[in-house]
């Protein structure tokens, strides 16, 4: 059975000891029943792996001692940056969850002509603080010892005007502009955009096109935004990145 990982914010040294924080005390002590001397795994998002014993259960929290550090790189050798519209409740959730699980290196929440309007005041930083825990939450499930950076939602057009990539994908269901993945030559850095639940609109496709973005066709299906994430991310991964060694 493998260990127990949680990610502390903190650095992390062998031969130390260290207080976790509440959420990882509660889940240890609370949830898990976890016991004195049980082995659990720690990473702050610097690609090591921190092994480390449970040494006090108290109520200030729970205390451990760092046996070791372990480099574990479990990242893609593909920089693949998913552009998303942000998508209504538990669906944008559910996509920063599977596109961490997936590999994505950069997460850019894109405001858009049909998506969820964004908040500027304190629910729309509450609601980026929740994102946050749920892309750290999809790094301890998966493995992974460094953290996608999540960016602040902005507009396509200031994304479009920032992004640098080898290729750019936009999700496209013209039957008139599909190409396939796989033709494509080799790249090291790729970035896919994909609308909110309506979509993009007619100008934010030519903007993106004007940009050297290429439409991806996934098919004569009409596939739902969270969907479509999964199916895009893991097309890009198993050409260009690690999901499959064959080309």
């Amino acid at each position: 059975m493998s260990s127990m990982r949680s990610f502390q914010s903190s650095t992390l040294t062998p031969n130390t000891t260290v207080l976790l924080d509440d959420r990882a005390s509660h889940h240890i002590a609370h949830v898990l029943r976890k016991s004195l001397g049980d082995e659990i795994v720690l990473f702050n998002g610097d690609g090591y792996e921190y092994v480390a014993n449970i040494i006090h259960l108290h109520k200030k929290g729970v205390t451990v001692a760092v046996a070791e550090a372990l480099l574990r790189d479990r990242e893609s050798p593909l920089d693949l940056i998913l552009a998303q519209g942000i998508a209504r409740g538990d669906k944008m959730d559910f996509i920063l969850q599977k596109s961490v699980e997936l590999g994505v290196a950069h997460i850019y929440p894109l405001i858009t002509a049909h998506s969820h309007k964004w908040p500027k005041d304190q629910i729309g930083e509450k609601r980026l603080q929740h994102w946050q825990s749920v892309v750290t939450s999809a790094c301890e499930q998966s493995g992974r010892n460094r953290i996608p950076l999540l960016h602040v939602p902005i507009s396509l057009s200031a994304f479009l005007e920032t992004i640098q990539v080898d290729l750019g994908f936009i999700l496209s269901f013209k039957k008139s502009q599909p190409i396939s993945v796989k033709s494509k030559a080799s790249a090291t850095s790729v970035a896919v955009l994909i609308g909110s639940e309506g979509g993009l609109s007619e100008a934010e496709t030519t903007a993106a096109l004007q940009k050297n973005f290429m439409p991806l066709s996934l098919g004569p299906r009409t596939l739902r935004t969270e969907t479509a994430t999964i199916v895009a991310l893991s097309l890009l991964q198993n050409h260009y990145g690690d999901v499959s060694n064959s080309r």
